[in-house]
């Protein structure tokens, strides 16, 4: 299959707030990249079209959903809300007709260069995939904590969103300082990488943690440009680095990772499982780091 390069194109998605004009990159027919300046890559085929639109499938002709019958998993209205571009890298994806879902849009499902979508039948697990789950334990609301659980149970479906209106453009910059503490090291040490938040797709709330309580609890989710979130809210997806497979990746929290760095533990704070059932997820200081996948419920 040829690689194809969509080029200056208005790329849209109103589900999601994006509204760009660029380039998309497909790869082995998979986006694999896409901004307002691509370069072509060898070989690929362009696609140039004048006022030309790349938007989602605009009729779905083969989904299934969980309502009626599993409203605990999925509701109609939680998975037209999930269908929004995630993040320009970090996270491999399958197409997602291989699990009977949208037209047009990728599943995420492990972590390597690549375009994902967030989809509400996915569960953010431990070990790249194969752990122990996010779960919004006995489906609480603002507050609840978020402990670990076995894969393909309720209360599991966590979607990622992109905020690409955070820093600019939805990416770390070392010039300005964005979004880590000017002076911290880290905006270098993640320079590009993308900026994120977690969201349970049934309430609306998001992966969060309280100011001084680095234990992991549903708390109200920031907007496109990382504003009026709760603490901890923002995450910034850090790729493979770290793991042990191509398939994982960490979440870098924007909140704990200042307060490490300014009380001198020279390091951030990544999402960590709580390694056992009904153990919740935290934040802490070091380097014991869990690299997080998705599985399919």
């Amino acid at each position: 299959m040829r690689d194809v390069l969509f080029s200056s194109v208005r790329l849209l998605d109103p589900a999601c707030g994006l509204d760009l004009q660029g380039d998309l990159f497909v790869r082995d027919g998979l986006i694999a990249d896409f901004g307002p300046h691509l370069g072509r890559p060898d070989d690929a085929a362009v696609v140039a079209e004048q006022g030309a639109v790349l938007c989602p499938g605009l009729v779905d002709m083969r989904a299934a959903l969980g309502e009626p019958g599993y409203e605990y998993r999925e509701t109609i209205a939680s998975a037209g809300r999930s269908w929004c571009i995630v993040t320009e890298h970090e996270w491999h994806h399958q197409s997602q007709d291989d699990y009977g879902g949208s037209s047009g849009y990728p599943a995420p499902s492990r972590a390597t260069p690549g375009a994902a979508v967030a989809t509400s039948t996915n569960a953010l697990c431990g070990n790249g995939g194969t752990g122990y789950c996010l779960n919004d334990w006995n489906n609480g609301g603002n507050g609840n904590p978020i402990k670990m659980y076995y894969g393909h149970s309720s209360n599991e479906t966590f979607n990622i969103y992109y905020l690409t209106g955070m820093c600019g453009d939805g990416h770390v910059h070392t010039s300005p300082a964005c979004p880590f503490a000017n002076g911290s090291g880290l905006n270098a040490q993640y320079n590009t990488s993308v900026i994120v938040k977690i969201e349970y797709a049934f309430s609306g709330l998001c992966v969060g943690t309280t100011q001084n309580d680095n234990h992991t609890i549903l708390t109200p989710c920031p907007d496109n440009n990382g504003n009026n979130g709760g603490w901890s809210s923002i995450w910034v997806l850090a790729g493979e680095s770290g793991c042990f497979s191509s398939f994982q990746s960490l979440f870098e929290s924007r909140y704990w990772s200042n307060q490490y760095s300014a009380n001198q533990y020279d390091t951030s704070g990544s999402l960590q499982s709580g390694g056992n059932p009904g153990v919740q997820a935290l934040v802490p200081p070091g380097s014991d780091n869990t690299c997080w996948g998705y599985v399919v419920n």
